[in-house]
């Protein structure tokens, strides 16, 4: 990617949310709704990466126990599309595998299911601030969001 092509990303912040469960789907959307930014789903590590393969997102959110691609699987295949994508690992589980690839990869710490609105959203922008993306917009949005629900 050139520098002018970064550059355009910059201005048109997209994030991909990934889930094979339709409702944490739509609560994280819910969630990141208010940024202000173009919103993808997926229901799946391989539609994910076909709708990474047109539009490249900036962000990716993405449900670690997946099928047939679980979430660690996709980052690692973004990874080779795209070296500095930032992904964010949701999960119900924290197992070592999980912890130690995030760790390792430079990859934003996982959020943890429940999802929790502030926690959700203080973590997408501090990985925005990290890949270098204006956020002067953005303060304080985690601090008026209402609390959504919490499901599992």
């Amino acid at each position: 990617m050139n520098e002018s092509q970064n550059d355009s990303l910059k201005d048109e912040l997209s994030i991909l949310i990934v889930d094979d469960n339709s409702v944490d789907r739509s609560i994280i959307k819910a969630n990141c709704a208010q940024l202000n930014c173009r919103l993808d789903t997926a229901a799946s590590g391989p539609e994910a990466l076909e709708k990474f393969a047109k539009h490249r997102h900036q962000l990716v959110i993405t449900d670690y126990m997946m099928e047939p691609m679980n979430g660690l699987e996709l980052a690692k295949r973004l990874r080779e599309i795209e070296p500095k994508i930032e992904c964010i690992l949701v999960s119900g589980y924290s197992n070592p595998e999980v912890l130690a690839y995030v760790e390792c990869n430079d990859l934003s710490p996982l959020v943890e299911k429940p999802i929790r609105s502030p926690i959700l959203l203080d973590q997408v922008l501090l990985t925005l601030k990290r890949f270098g993306l204006k956020t002067e917009d953005l303060k304080g949005v985690s601090d008026k969001v209402p609390e959504i629900p919490e499901l599992s």
